[in-house]
């Protein structure tokens, strides 16, 4: 079994309290408007995804739908390079920084399934993943939950919101390969109905900002991000859940060996391949230690989901794409 050299990251999760309903009734992107009659097929169309809409800009969709007609709009290969959804079908792509032009950045919006009740905690999160066409990274994620709808707001190319989370980061966020989740609790005022997700603060504020050593004329002078997984729920129903960890996997795509980062488990994982149609197609017993490379090049072309599972019952996941 060969071992590559390509540096894993690797998505931990951290203990969060959290209930079991979603108040994002399309978290995942994977709802078209059932009016429309098209898969995204050019830029600024998130409103074909059910619920979702732009405060500021214009919020770029992709669904594995457009692969064939419009690819460019598809995944997981598409204008901004190569990543699959984290869950599903689909995902949005927000702007979120622009050189050289200061505080101008894109607005994901949708309205709440209910309005949230004064002085109950609230947990939300959503993940997301540097595009490959970006020259720079940022930190200052967050989301503003609010009584008024924000789409009202006057115009311009920033809006002067306080994040209603605090995501707590020493680092830009670069990460080109994996999905980063970025969450936090709150307290309700009462009567909040509206989900604005972007960067938050001016770019000045931002002190992990961040030219990619990589750095290409060809790309997007600027940091775009992919979003998928938005969910907020009410602390408090199910008590302490400890949510499943990602699988660090990479290249991904693969060819021949894919490398798989762990995660910190007190005993041995369990990890199982399935394809597209739910066969699995190679089981791994007894994997142990921080590292661990699979000889992927007999297995066919297409998307596999990998899932483990350590002694204790606790689950972890990751989706890769064999070319």
């Amino acid at each position: 079994m060969r071992f590559g050299t390509v540096l894993i990251s690797l998505l931990l999760s951290t203990w969060q309290l959290r209930a079991q309903v979603n108040l994002i009734a399309n978290g995942s992107f994977e709802i078209i408007d059932t009016t429309l009659a098209w898969c995204p097929n050019s830029a600024g169309q998130i409103w074909i995804a059910n619920g979702w809409s732009t405060v500021i800009g214009s919020v770029d969709y992709y669904n594995t739908c457009s692969n064939s007609a419009y690819p460019e709009y598809g995944t997981p290969n598409n204008r901004l390079g190569v990543q699959l959804p984290r869950t599903g079908d689909g995902y949005a792509s927000l702007l979120c920084y622009i050189n050289p032009w200061p505080n101008q950045r894109e607005y994901l919006w949708t309205q709440l399934n209910s309005s949230l009740i004064a002085n109950q905690k609230y947990y939300l999160e959503y993940y997301v993943n540097l595009s490959d066409s970006s020259n720079f990274a940022i930190s200052n994620f967050g989301a503003h939950i609010s009584v008024n709808d924000t789409r009202y707001l006057s115009p311009g190319e920033f809006l002067n919101l306080e994040s209603s989370i605090h995501f707590d980061t020493t680092s830009a966020i670069n990460d080109t390969n994996g999905w980063t989740r970025i969450s936090g609790t709150f307290t309700a005022a009462g009567g909040e109905q509206y989900l604005t997700i972007s960067a938050f603060g001016l770019d000045t504020d931002d002190p992990y900002i961040e030219r990619l050593a990589n750095n290409n004329p060809d790309r997007w002078d600027g940091a775009m991000y992919l979003i998928d997984d938005v969910s907020l729920t009410r602390v408090g129903d199910v008590g302490i859940e400890e949510p499943s960890a990602s699988l660090g996997a990479y290249p991904n795509p693969c060819t021949d060996v894919l490398q798989l980062e762990l995660p910190a488990v007190r005993s041995p994982l369990q990890i199982t391949v399935v394809d597209v149609v739910g066969r699995s197609i190679e089981m791994l017993r007894s994997v142990q230690g921080n590292r661990y490379a699979i000889d992927v090049s007999a297995w066919p072309s297409g998307v596999y989901l990998l899932r483990g599972a350590d002694e204790t019952g606790r689950r972890f996941s990751t989706r890769v794409l064999k070319q």
